[in-house]
C-alpha cells in the first residue's frame, strides 16, 4: 500500500470518528433534556454520562433562589 493510500485511510477513519461521536453526544443530551435529568445527580443511561463527560457538564443541584435572574435589567427599559 503506498503512503497516500494510508494517509488516505488514516483521514477517513479520523473523520468516521468524528461523525460517530457527534452522533451519540447528540443522543445523549437529546436523553438528558428529555428526562430532565441534567441537575439531578445520575444521568439517565451510559450515552448521556459520555454526553456529559465531552461538553464537560459539571451541573449540581441548587437552591430554590440561587439561580440566576433570567431577565437583565438592561433588557427591561
Amino acid at each position: 500500500m503506498s503512503a497516500l493510500a494510508m494517509l488516505g485511510f488514516a483521514a477517513g477513519a479520523g473523520f468516521a470518528v468524528v461523525v460517530v461521536a457527534t452522533i451519540v453526544v447528540i443522543i445523549g443530551i437529546h436523553q438528558e433534556e428529555r428526562r430532565n435529568s441534567l441537575l439531578r445527580g445520575s444521568p439517565p443511561s451510559v450515552v448521556a454520562l459520555l454526553a456529559r463527560r465531552v461538553l464537560g457538564v459539571r451541573a449540581g443541584r441548587q437552591e430554590q433562589g440561587a439561580g440566576v435572574c433570567a431577565r437583565s435589567p438592561d433588557i427591561l427599559e
